[in-house]
C-alpha cells in the first residue's frame, strides 16, 4: 500500500497553534494545550467539531511548567473537514474560554476532565444537545464520573458579539440562485 503524500507531515489536519494559550487560571507561563480528541459531525452546511484540549502540567509525565493537568472542550467549524475556525481558543469559563470548561476544583462534578460523548450533538426540536463526560478528581484518581448536558438554541449556536460597544457586520453583496437558503 502506498500513502499519498508519502510524508504525513505534509497533510496536517488540525491541532493547537500559536493562538492557543496555556491554561489561564493560576497558571502563568504554563504548557500550551495538546489536541487530545476531535469529534466532528455534519450540521447544515458545516462540520461542527468538538475539540478536547489537554492542558498538561507538573507533575504529569515529563512536564515541568505549571499547569492544572485537565481536559476541556472547545468548538470549531469547518466547511471541508481540514480548515477549522475555532472561536473558543482560551481555557476556563468566560468570553473566548472553553465551550465546556472544567472547573479545576477538586470534588466538583466537572473538576478536571470534560470530554464529548456520542460523537457530537443531537438536534432536539429547536435545540442542540451536547452531552459530555466529567469527573470529580484528577488523574490518576478516578473519582465520580458524570454526564453533563449543554443545550444551545438551534438558530443561535454561532453568533457575533460586539461586546459593550455597538458594532456591525458588513458583507459584500451576494445573490441566491435557489428559492431557499439555510443561514
Amino acid at each position: 500500500m502506498t500513502w499519498t503524500p508519502s510524508d504525513p507531515s505534509q497533510s496536517f489536519m488540525t491541532g493547537p497553534d500559536d493562538q492557543d494559550p496555556p491554561y489561564y487560571l493560576n497558571n502563568p507561563g504554563g504548557e500550551p494545550p495538546e489536541l487530545y480528541n476531535l469529534d466532528a459531525v455534519a450540521y447544515e452546511s458545516v462540520m461542527v467539531g468538538l475539540f478536547s484540549w489537554f492542558y498538561p502540567g507538573y507533575p504529569y509525565s515529563t512536564y515541568t511548567l505549571p499547569g492544572p493537568t485537565l481536559v476541556e472542550l472547545g468548538v470549531g467549524f469547518s466547511r471541508d473537514g481540514f480548515s477549522w475556525v475555532r472561536p473558543t481558543r482560551g481555557s476556563g469559563p468566560g468570553v473566548g474560554g472553553a465551550f465546556i470548561p472544567a472547573s479545576n476544583t477538586a470534588g466538583t462534578w466537572n473538576a478536571y476532565n470534560t470530554q464529548s460523548v456520542g460523537g457530537g450533538f443531537l438536534v432536539v426540536g429547536d435545540n442542540l444537545y451536547f452531552y459530555f463526560s466529567a469527573r470529580t478528581l484528577q488523574k490518576p484518581l478516578d473519582g465520580v464520573f458524570s454526564t453533563g448536558l449543554a443545550e444551545l438554541r438551534r438558530d443561535g449556536f454561532y453568533s457575533m458579539d460586539a461586546g459593550r460597544n455597538a458594532g456591525y457586520a458588513h458583507h459584500s453583496p451576494w445573490s441566491i440562485s435557489r428559492e431557499t437558503i439555510c443561514l
